[in-house]
């Protein structure tokens, strides 16, 4: 039997032949992929079409979902408005290095985006696209502008991991969806069946919440792992990571509140 030997290769080759588009061309920061991997984990692909993109304009990466809004402050560039898949990150990261160039080509509503690389790789993403993004990207921008604020509560680094630590989802048990706060308290609250409640966890952290709150568990145990200041005085919530800000939407209170934990004694 004769076993045949391959030659270690770079992932992507040099294509054989130029990629040829006819576009404008803008020159990408070095932490483009890395904001942009950075922000593909607060996607939500089963929601709605809009949840499941990282969406890029000017120097500014961003996401709004229904449980959570966030953005991501890039290197100086002037990117119009595009999109990016998860699986198309996890690709351009898969190079290695960041690309240092973008020329899109756009006819009829559809967009070839073809980045390029100093050593002279090439990557086209064929990428459909549906009128101008800009006025959602401006609205956006807008919303955040307007509920962001400075200061809150500082995240360090033990209650980041207590918080975690207590009310992560665990594969064990069933629909574990909500976290409750009331002043110092967190609750959320483990199902066997999915249909009953057969234990809570609560802990006390001085979150200085105001009022009885309602959020997703996914999307808070997420904010948790990389806000580093995050304010419940607002609705929506705001917080702040080290590139960027972001809000953590409320869910309406509802009538299965954990009754025992709301007291005000």
């Amino acid at each position: 039997m004769m076993l045949n030997t391959f030659e270690d290769t770079a992932l992507y080759a040099q294509p054989r032949s130029p990629i040829k588009v006819d576009g404008e061309r803008y020159a990408l920061p070095p932490d483009l992929i890395t904001g942009l991997d950075f922000m593909r984990r607060f996607t939500n692909p089963k929601g709605e079409f809009i949840e499941g993109f990282v969406h890029a304009f000017g120097n500014r990466l961003d996401i709004l979902t229904n449980s959570i809004a966030i953005d991501y402050e890039i290197g100086p560039c002037e990117l119009p408005a595009i999109r990016f898949n998860p699986y198309t990150i996890r690709l351009l990261a898969a190079f290695g290095t960041p690309p240092t160039l973008l020329e899109i080509e756009t006819t009829f509503g559809h967009s070839g985006n073809l980045f390029r690389w100093d050593d002279g790789q090439e990557c086209f993403l064929d990428i459909n696209c549906t009128g101008d993004c800009a006025p959602s990207a401006r609205a956006r921008l807008d919303l955040m502008e307007r509920h962001s604020t400075s200061g809150g509560f500082t995240i360090d680094n033990a209650t980041r991991t207590e918080m975690l630590r207590l009310h992560k989802r665990s594969a064990r048990v069933g629909s574990t969806k909500d976290i409750y706060f009331s002043r110092d308290t967190a609750i959320s609250r483990q199902s066997n069946d999915g249909k009953s409640w057969t234990s809570e966890t609560v802990s006390r952290f001085p979150f200085e919440v105001e009022r009885p709150m309602r959020f997703d568990r996914d999307a808070f145990l997420r904010v948790i792992r990389v806000a580093d200041e995050i304010d419940f005085s607002t609705s929506p919530v705001s917080f702040r990571h080290a590139n960027g800000r972001g809000l953590l939407i409320e869910r309406t209170l509802g009538s299965d509140v954990p009754e025992s934990e709301w007291s005000d004694d």
